[in-house]
């Protein structure tokens, strides 16, 4: 696909995305067959810069200087994306070149947010979180750069890890799937043929027998009446019925 535009390079194979994926769902205990075609490469374009943010704390001038990066699509800040420098600089690329085993669909978005209106959303949204106004926020050294993302369909959930260093992604809000009765059962007649599992099965029985036998004691402790009422029934049924 053609580019012509400063970008972050695919690092991340998508074999190694497939393994990532699978696991991740796997530990949730979704059981998900994952190939491929179930990929698709996107192409997200951000704003990149540098800010100051001026202000005074104990009567002392303090300054505020940091990196960061607002997505062009949804004109949201994105706090960790800054950390893709750490693993690599982005260039100009001209075009966006996958093996031939990673033929997969490219997807290149548009650039929905200009400069000007990325300029005004950070200043808000910093004034907003360190309660300076806008005077107070410098904004320097804007770039376009263009970053790579894999994204997957499933659905269960649709997932999206940068394709530079698999950090940035949404693999934590997989939801947990709730294992059936058959498979608890399963599972359990699986453990109680190990040793070590069936001697902690019966450790756990035990505490709760005991913790049984313990609320029972507590209860009746507690109301001795009740336990005087049940013990005379028993000795009436001892004496006339039995």
């Amino acid at each position: 696909m053609e580019l012509n535009k400063n970008a972050f390079p695919v690092q991340v194979n998508l074999k190694k995305i497939m393994d990532i994926c699978t696991n991740a769902f796997k530990k949730k205990g979704h059981n998900i067959e994952i190939n491929k075609k179930m990929f698709h490469l996107n192409i997200v374009p951000y704003w990149f810069c540098f800010y100051d943010i001026y202000f005074i704390k104990n009567n002392q001038p303090e300054t505020i200087s940091k990196q960061l990066a607002l997505n062009a699509t949804s004109n949201k800040i994105e706090d960790d994306t800054t950390y893709l420098f750490d693993i690599v600089n982005p260039r100009i690329l001209k075009k966006i070149e996958l093996p031939e085993l990673e033929k997969v669909e490219i997807r290149k978005k548009e650039l929905v947010v200009d400069q000007k209106e990325a300029e005004t959303t950070i200043k808000k949204i910093l004034a907003a979180r360190h309660k300076v106004p806008f005077e107070n926020i410098s904004l320097s050294g804007f770039k376009e750069t263009w970053i790579p993302f894999w994204k997957l369909e499933t659905d269960v959930k649709t997932i999206r890890i940068d394709a530079v260093g698999t950090k940035i992604n949404n693999l934590k809000e997989i939801p947990k799937k709730e294992k059936s009765n058959i498979q608890l059962y399963n599972e359990m007649l699986k453990d109680i043929t190990n040793p070590k599992k069936l001697l902690t099965y019966f450790f756990m029985m035990f505490e709760v027998f005991f913790r049984i036998l313990k609320n029972i004691f507590l209860f009746f402790n507690k109301h001795r009446m009740v336990l005087l009422v049940l013990l005379l029934l028993l000795l009436i049924w001892v004496v006339f019925f039995y």
